[in-house]
């Protein structure tokens, strides 16, 4: 009999450690597409100064200093908050001067289409990590071992 509850307390423990891995690979997937985000927006905000070269010569010494303050705190940013806030307020300074400019809308959403695949794929792997914390019986897992949802890119 004891060696019955023994066999049942040791599958206890290797089931839970079982989700508990399925949770860190999907977790790990969510990481991969994190990083893979985080390059692509700091890669295509390198392209975004030649898209300030191209306004006009008021509205560049008008908001130049907004630029490179928004431009800065994309190369400084670390947690996902932190990008997402200031690639949104780019993205938004950028769409504001540029009706008042020649610019050409294209050029500008032709840097974001690649971004916005990645935050497609980083929100697929989020979605699915935080799915799998609410469903039977790995919700109860996930809470044992303190494991919250994770946010979601939104551009």
């Amino acid at each position: 009999m004891a060696s019955i509850i023994a066999g049942l307390v040791l599958g206890f423990f290797v089931w839970m450690n079982a989700i508990q891995n399925d949770f860190r690979t999907l977790k790990n997937g969510c990481n991969f597409a994190w990083t893979q985000l985080e390059n692509e927006i700091k890669h295509q905000s390198s392209y975004f100064p030649d898209i300030i070269r191209q306004f006009p010569e008021n509205i560049k010494r008008d908001n130049m200093k907004t630029f490179h303050t928004i431009y800065s705190q994309i190369s400084s940013s670390q947690t996902l908050n932190e990008v997402t806030d200031s690639y949104q307020n780019l993205y938004s300074f950028l769409e504001d001067i540029a009706p008042s400019s020649d610019f050409n809308n294209a050029n500008f959403l032709t840097l974001n289409l690649r971004i916005k695949d990645e935050a497609g794929l980083f929100n697929q792997h989020v979605s699915l990590y935080n799915s799998q914390l609410s469903v039977f019986p790995k919700h109860k897992v996930a809470k044992y071992f303190n494991l919250t949802q994770l946010s979601k890119f939104n551009i």
